[in-house]
């Protein structure tokens, strides 16, 4: 039982939580709270709000869009575990995209809400939160390089066409 308990408790070490709102008048903010992360308490605080430029450009269903709302686990996927410390200086610079599930960019995909929720879900080990996918940002202000995705037991690099080299995707040399 005391071992359940420190794993417990480790994994809440760096619980950091992260609230997309959009208010009336269509700006957006991201609330970080830092609930028990020191990393992410040294440079927040305990609790923070983020104002997030809105990417006008991602209103859209131009390929950039398609591309992302439909790779959400095909071609975009979750990678290696990101350091925080990475992960908190890009926040800090303001210069990014962020997406969930329910994001108002997505003009692409026509699926129900749950569909779209249990696809992002589905990016994470720990589906017990809705993850948050953040992009950097072009010189035009639209959506550039996938970064980071915040899954609910940590963050994690955020890839683009993730390839497995163990595949053999061409089959035995001999044969060709």
């Amino acid at each position: 039982m005391k071992l359940l308990l420190l794993v417990l408790c480790s994994l809440s070490v760096s619980a950091i939580s992260i609230e997309t709102v959009w208010n009336q008048n269509f700006s957006k903010e991201l609330i970080v709270n830092c609930e028990e992360s020191s990393a992410c308490s040294a440079e927040f605080g305990e609790t923070t709000t983020l104002s997030e430029e809105i990417c006008d450009d991602c209103f859209s269903t131009d390929l950039s869009a398609t591309f992302i709302f439909n790779g959400i686990g095909e071609s975009i996927s979750t990678g290696q575990a990101a350091l925080e410390v990475e992960f908190f200086e890009f926040l800090k610079d303001q210069k990014f995209v962020s997406i969930d599930f329910d994001t108002p960019y997505d003009l692409v995909t026509n699926q129900s809400r749950i569909k779209k929720k249990l696809a992002y879900r589905a990016l994470c080990e720990d589906s017990s939160i809705d993850p948050v996918l953040f992009f950097d940002v072009d010189q035009n202000g639209g959506v550039s390089s996938p970064r980071f995705i915040l899954c609910g037991d940590g963050v994690y690099e955020l890839e683009l066409f993730a390839i497995d080299l163990h595949d053999d995707f061409f089959g035995t040399p001999e044969l060709y």
